[in-house]
């Protein structure tokens, strides 16, 4: 897995004028801006989809990839890596390939947030054992052109696309 090591500089700027949780990571607490990963995984043609619980702070109920706050100073990949093993506990030997997508900005104005999200794609060597944190209590593989069918997130089959570009410009970018 290649890992580009490089903490984004948005990141930087957050952690810069954000207060700080004791073990350092960054509290967005209060933020209008706020850093997040959202992780696609893959494996077999289909895309591993999380149904959110009622205990997270937004999208209770709503179908999701693996998200989360990108809340420490490390490369995106880490951050996504952490987050896969928090949320449903894929160990790092099925995986196979890990990809940073395009990064995007998404404001939701029907809860007042802004995020820069930067996008990741996982994919597996084989159908993992899925085990769920608190923050989901299902899940499903689906295909990517079913995402749009089911009751997710705000633009979820959009930030698959976004995970799905990789490259520094426009005529570089490649879809896979």
């Amino acid at each position: 897995m290649k890992n580009s090591g490089t903490v984004p500089r948005e990141v930087k700027r957050l952690s810069a004028k954000l207060p700080h949780f004791p073990d350092g990571r960054i509290s967005y607490k209060n933020a209008k801006l706020a850093a997040a990963v959202i992780v696609f995984i893959k494996c077999r043609g289909k895309v591993l989809i999380l149904k959110r619980s009622g205990k997270v702070r937004a999208y209770k109920g709503k179908w999701d990839g693996i998200s989360g706050y990108y809340d420490r100073l490390v490369a995106p990949e880490e951050i996504a890596l952490n987050e896969v093993r928090e949320e449903v506990g894929i160990k790092p030997s099925l995986i196979s390939k890990v990809r940073l997508g395009k990064k995007y900005k998404f404001t939701d104005r029907k809860i007042g947030e802004t995020w820069i999200v930067f996008p990741i794609t996982i994919w597996l060597k084989k159908t993992p054992r899925v085990t769920l944190n608190w923050e989901n209590v299902s899940y499903r593989w689906v295909r990517p052109n079913r995402l749009s069918l089911l009751d997710s997130i705000p633009r979820l089959a959009k930030k698959l696309e976004y995970a799905s570009y990789y490259g520094t410009s426009p005529a570089k970018r490649r879809r896979e």
